[in-house]
């Protein structure tokens, strides 16, 4: 983890260096008020404020002014106080700043922050080294720095003071995070904060709630005042999956007195994350969504650690691979191989750069054409390995090499939730109760139609009724969107926007649950397992099949130790999905068995199955999303974006950061509520101004960003 200490003589803590500051200023302003200096007007280096206290704080922990000078150690309090060191003239400016305004008064500055931390400090009970850092890690957030969406509402802060917004900012989400299941207000930090501060406590309060860095997930719901209050809005999210829920619990928290509806279609929620209950000993597995990727950084894993309290099953990075019966290939030979397959995709990386029109070329061309190079010299024996690799590839794209562009298909990568992956105990759709408590659900309300033109936006349902909303959610699946047949526009969708949704790929994966009477696998994968985590195996295809394989049931999770009995899920991914889609459940379960068998022949019939079809589940289409040749990550972007100010849309496909991933899926639901926040109170501050209604519409009507929207919120 990047180093996050502050450079100072007060504890590593955000509120003690809160209070110490005010007291500085107090100190400050006074000495130098007495001096005949009313007001004292910060200097600059460049476009930068330089920060007193900070460089007060910086000079005692380096042993003072002289000690700083002899020994050239101005740059550390340089680059805390975001100076290019290369510019020549920093050192000497914080060295004159330094002599001219706090060296004449620097022991009653010294006298006034240490008394102020002393005697406040005791009382709040707030040292717990490092606690702030791991809260404001764990909400996404960049420790010491301010991030761009923060920058873009709270710029006064960017060129200075910018340690005091940081300070204000991870106080709050570290006070929250002492106890995530309960509501925290405005109050609460204001009590123990400099009273100086109250106005940015509010507002930076007031923007970490609304962008969801703090009181989201599965924390109760506040109740309205009183009943036979009017609604401020009337919001429709159409979709219950994990993004509409997201969506519209958000909403609530921050909105009371919002009137969010969900409509969904199915006679359940949750969308893709489905746990289903075998009717041997009520098992509980996850056909859809079941992985919680990253859990130290992803809502969903933050949501069932701190505020369910749910047990969580680490997932085994490791994968054996079985290359014949009970063999499982040599660990140094599966390394070798593996890295044989590295290389290639660090191959087809360099051909980003080497290859005329590489935006129109797939991942799938240029790796053969860096396989056939690779492999030439390598026993055959390796192919099967490495089209395993393919699979496993695309199983994690969701659809084949193919079809996957060459130069954004990773577009993601440096943007992933830190942590271990994870599965839930008991099925992730607890997560998903959770979050639908005290919200306002209709099941099995499919909407046909929905009508834009007018202020007022008119939604019609499968059974002829009609909702009418001020704003609307669309949190469905990219495949129920692009399908006209299902889900209609009226007028259609704008240009711009129905080539954004083309633009992103609509990818398909399934799995198959096999139960049986004994984990006979498990003497042969894990022979000395003692770990509690979860395992899987692979099973290469043979030598003859390789130029025809699919990666159909190439590898198998062992779930005997989630759900409590024996049971393998294999996995469908990319074409072998669609393609097994069209056969029966018995025609799949044998061919998962045949797969099965190449390792284990002595595989019984399992006592029952359960298969998944997502690509034929019309409240569905496929199972997630993928950047297809000629695309890039910019479409997540531009199919995430709002229409005329009433049309928001979340789900895991308007998610450049997180696609694939139910916690993507997750904050796109609070991304698209933070932007009906956003238009709501920009609609009330231009009801409030000189416009005319003709006016304010023409003027709401043109595409903005939610960081435009929210620069006057706060």
């Amino acid at each position: 983890m990047k180093d996050c200490s502050v450079l100072s003589t007060l504890p590593d803590d955000p509120l003690c260096r809160l209070i110490g500051r005010a007291a500085f200023d107090r100190a400050l302003t006074s000495y130098w008020t007495e001096k005949g200096f009313a007001e004292l007007k910060a200097p600059r280096v460049g476009w930068r404020q330089i920060d007193l206290f900070m460089l007060f704080e910086g000079v005692r922990a380096g042993g003072g002014i002289h000690t700083v000078h002899q020994q050239r150690a101005f740059q550390p309090i340089a680059q805390q106080q975001r100076l290019a060191w290369t510019a020549t003239n920093a050192g000497n400016a914080l060295g004159k700043t330094y002599r001219k305004w706090l060296e004449p008064c620097e022991k009653l500055l010294a006298e006034a922050v240490d008394t102020a931390t002393q005697s406040d400090l005791p009382k709040l009970d707030c040292f717990n080294p490092g606690e702030h850092i791991a809260a404001v890690v764990r909400s996404g957030i960049t420790v010491n720095e301010i991030e761009p969406e923060e920058a873009a509402q709270f710029p006064e802060y960017v060129s200075a003071l910018t340690d005091l917004f940081l300070d204000v900012r991870n106080h709050i989400i570290r006070k929250w995070w002492r106890n995530p299941t309960q509501w925290l207000s405005t109050e609460d930090i204001e009590q123990e904060t400099p009273s100086e501060y109250t106005k940015l406590v509010r507002a930076c309060f007031r923007f970490l709630h609304w962008r969801g860095k703090i009181l989201f997930g599965a924390v109760p719901l506040q109740q309205l005042a009183s009943y036979g209050v009017q609604s401020l809005a009337r919001v429709l999210v159409i979709g219950g999956g994990i993004a509409g829920l997201a969506a519209a619990r958000h909403l609530r928290a921050c909105e009371p007195a919002f009137d969010v509806r969900v409509l969904e279609a199915r006679p359940r929620i949750g969308g893709r994350i489905w746990t289903h209950r075998a009717s041997l000993g009520q098992a509980s597995m996850d056909l859809g969504a079941m992985i919680i990727t990253g859990v130290r950084q992803n809502p969903l894993g933050l949501i069932a650690l701190y505020q369910l309290r749910l047990h969580l099953r680490e997932v085994d990075p490791s994968c054996p691979i079985f290359a014949g019966v009970h063999e499982v290939l040599d660990p140094e030979l599966d390394a070798k191989i593996e890295d044989i397959y590295n290389s290639i995709l660090e191959e087809t990386v360099k051909m980003r750069q080497k290859l005329r029109d590489a935006d129109r070329i797939s991942l799938g061309d240029a790796f053969r054409k860096a396989m056939k190079q690779k492999l030439h010299q390598q026993p055959d024996q390796f192919q099967p390995i490495v089209r395993w690799h393919v699979s496993n590839l695309e199983y994690a794209c969701a659809a084949p090499l193919e079809k996957l562009s060459l130069c954004h298909w990773d577009q993601d990568d440096p943007f992933g939730f830190e942590g271990e992956h994870c599965m839930v105990e008991g099925g992730l759709d607890q997560v998903v109760q959770a979050l639908a408590t005290g919200l306002s659900i209709q099941l099995r309300r499919p909407v046909q139609k929905v009508e834009w033109m007018n202020d007022t936006v008119r939604v019609v349902c499968g059974d002829g009724s009609v909702e009418l909303a001020d704003y609307v959610i669309l949190a469905v699946p990219l495949g129920v969107l692009r399908d006209p047949k299902l889900l209609r526009f009226v007028p259609e969708l704008p240009v711009w926007k129905r080539d954004a949704l083309r633009a992103v790929g609509n990818g398909n994966l399934n799995k198959i649950v096999l139960l049986f009477s004994c984990a006979f696998w498990i003497s042969h994968t894990h022979p000395d397992r003692k770990s509690a985590k979860l395992c899987s195996f692979g099973v290469a295809c043979p030598l003859e099949e390789v130029a025809h394989d699919d990666g159909r049931f190439y590898m198998f999770w062992d779930l005997t130790p989630l759900i409590g009995c024996p049971a393998l899920m294999g996995m469908l991914p990319a074409d072998a999905a669609d393609s097994m889609e069209m056969l029966s459940d018995d025609a799949i379960t044998a061919s998962a068995m045949q797969r099965l068998r190449l390792a284990f022949p002595e595989a019984p019939d399992p006592l029952e199955t359960v298969v998944t079809r997502w690509r034929s589940d019309q409240y569905s289409q496929g199972a997630y999303s993928y950047v297809p040749v000629g695309s890039s990550g910019a479409a997540y972007d531009t199919a995430a974006e709002s229409v005329d100010g009433r049309l928001f849309f979340a789900g895991e496909h308007t998610s450049r950061k997180h696609p694939t991933t139910a916690g993507g899926a997750y904050l796109s639901g609070i991304r698209a509520a933070y932007e009906v926040l956003c238009h709501f109170h920009e609609t009330k501050k231009a009801h409030r101004s000189t416009d005319t209604p003709a006016v304010h519409r023409l003027r709401c009507k043109r595409r903005r960003t939610d960081g435009d929207i929210a620069n006057d919120m706060f």
